[in-house]
């Protein structure tokens, strides 16, 4: 009967029979939500919310917080117990009576919950270092001398950590910091209404699917942005700058589109179409699947460079008036390619166009970028007490460590450590990863081990996925990052 009075209702309010909509009234607020869903009148009634905004505030069962994802592509939600590398995993879920066990040689990730907020460094020495191996972590300078650095974290307390297998240190600067750095999760950014493809993970955001995501990152008039761009595939993306909305096309900006071996800039103007500002050729974007980018912009001068990897890829010149309207970035994925964007960075710009070597060229010299953006080469003798002591040619010179921005050793004396087919992968919740072989893990610690910085003891609450079997997954989906992919299934 209530399927029939309400297609008799529907027919009623079509023909504007007003005794009807009073016997509908009786009905309830739902049965007045689907009529003017079936008939297209717009309701006083709320709106239900997207279903992206229920998932975010919908509660967490703790029973199925964990989930663990084989190679092959299943997932089994619960909570992890421990893991041993002779016993396994150990894993219990209420769908199970007792505590499941698998072995390690099947697993390709394992995504904990962590309610558990460590404390972010706040101290001048305060940075993120960068390994050879590509692993980045989070922590507060003790001392560096010509052997070892001391970096004292919140996860693991003091750890050192061999000089030949440093590559950098970027110094935070807490308190005057850089305008943007991150993104740390997708709180603040616009996905494209509809789309789906973006999905967040360990400080970036990746895609294989057609999709746009943006923010306002307040960019400066003198900006620079910088990011890493990794893909699998075809590169096939759009960057909008300086934008005044989030749509992909229709909006007043500068448009940066990146195909294989090839960038193009145009600019975008509202209901004006767009104007080619001229195209450059990339032939290292045929053999690379990862770069570092970045685009400094002068609006007086009406100029936008892009380097790769620290080298002049293009610079343009607008001469007409500057068509930008906002400070906002939109990132647009155009085809199925995997594509992953991570590590944004937002700072101020002094306007000097400089070229930094290759990351394939070993520099013979540590170089040190100061917070004016000066730049030095030279002998990093020492970091202690706040201080750094720098030999150049000409002098050795003390320099106070918040006043560095960027610590750059010489590539001529870094060693990278072996890969291991054991190797695991630790992604923290916050930024970064290491790569380690994992010796225990239980809910008190967690125990692993690396050329890098020897046997240490973490708190398993830093981490919120451990990724397992990297090689092959690489070998089995080359399309996807084994440290990044999340899988629909999780989503």
């Amino acid at each position: 009967m209530k399927r029939f009075g309400i297609a008799t209702v529907v027919l009623a309010v079509v023909g504007m029979t007003p005794t009807l909509r009073a016997e509908l009234i009786l009905d309830g607020l739902r049965a007045i939500q689907e009529l003017n869903n079936a008939v297209g009148v717009r309701s006083a009634v709320p709106q239900p919310k997207r279903a992206e905004a229920e998932e975010k505030v919908e509660p967490e069962d703790p029973a199925y917080s964990d989930s663990l994802r084989f190679l092959n592509g299943d997932t089994l939600h619960g909570n992890l117990v421990s893991i041993d590398p002779q016993k396994g995993v150990r894993w219990k879920t209420p769908d199970a009576k007792a505590e499941i066990e698998f072995g390690m040689t099947k697993l390709a990730r394992i995504s904990v919950a962590r309610p558990q907020k460590l404390p972010v460094p706040t101290k001048d020495t305060a940075c993120v270092v960068r390994l050879t191996n590509g692993d980045e972590l989070l922590g507060e300078v003790v001392s560096l001398d010509p052997d070892k650095l001391l970096l004292d974290t919140a996860y693991a307390g003091v750890m050192t950590f061999a000089r030949k297998n440093l590559q950098s240190l970027r110094l935070m600067k807490v308190g005057s910091g850089p305008i943007f750095e991150g993104p740390t999760g997708v709180e603040g950014w616009t996905i494209g209404r509809g789309r789906t493809g973006w999905k967040y993970s360990d400080n970036g955001f990746s895609t294989s699917k057609p999709s746009s995501i943006g923010r306002d990152l307040k960019l400066p008039a003198l900006a620079r942005l910088e990011f890493d761009l990794s893909w699998r595939g075809p590169l096939q993306l759009l960057m909008n700058l300086y934008t005044d909305g989030f749509e992909e096309y229709g909006n007043n900006a500068y448009m940066i589109q990146m195909n294989t071996g090839y960038i193009y800039m145009q600019r975008i103007r509202r209901n004006g179409g767009g104007h080619n500002m001229g195209q450059a050729e990339v032939p290292s974007l045929h053999t690379k699947s990862k770069v570092h980018l970045e685009i400094l912009v002068n609006k007086e001068a009406k100029s936008i460079a892009l380097l790769i990897d620290g080298a002049l890829a293009k610079q343009w010149r607008d001469s007409q008036d500057w068509v930008a309207g906002g400070s906002s970035v939109l990132f647009v994925q155009q085809g199925m390619g995997y594509t992953r964007i991570s590590n944004i960075r937002v700072t101020e710009w002094d306007g000097k166009l400089e070229e930094r070597a290759s990351a394939d060229v070993k520099s013979k010299e540590d170089q040190v970028e100061l917070s004016n953006h000066d730049k030095i080469s030279g002998d990093l003798k020492q970091i202690k007490d706040g201080k750094m002591v720098f030999a150049t040619a000409f002098a050795n010179m003390d320099i106070p460590i918040n006043r560095v921005q960027q610590i750059d050793l010489a590539g001529v004396k870094a060693e990278v450590t072996a890969k291991k087919p054991t190797d695991a992968r630790l992604i923290f919740a916050t930024r970064g990863s290491l790569t380690v072989n994992l010796d225990k893990y239980d809910v008190g610690q967690l125990l692993a081990t690396s050329p890098n910085f020897g046997q240490v003891k973490f708190n398993p609450s830093a981490f919120n996925q451990l990724v397992f079997n990297l090689d092959q997954q690489k070998k089995a989906t080359p399309n996807l990052d084994p440290e990044t992919d999340d899988g629909d299934v999780d989503q």
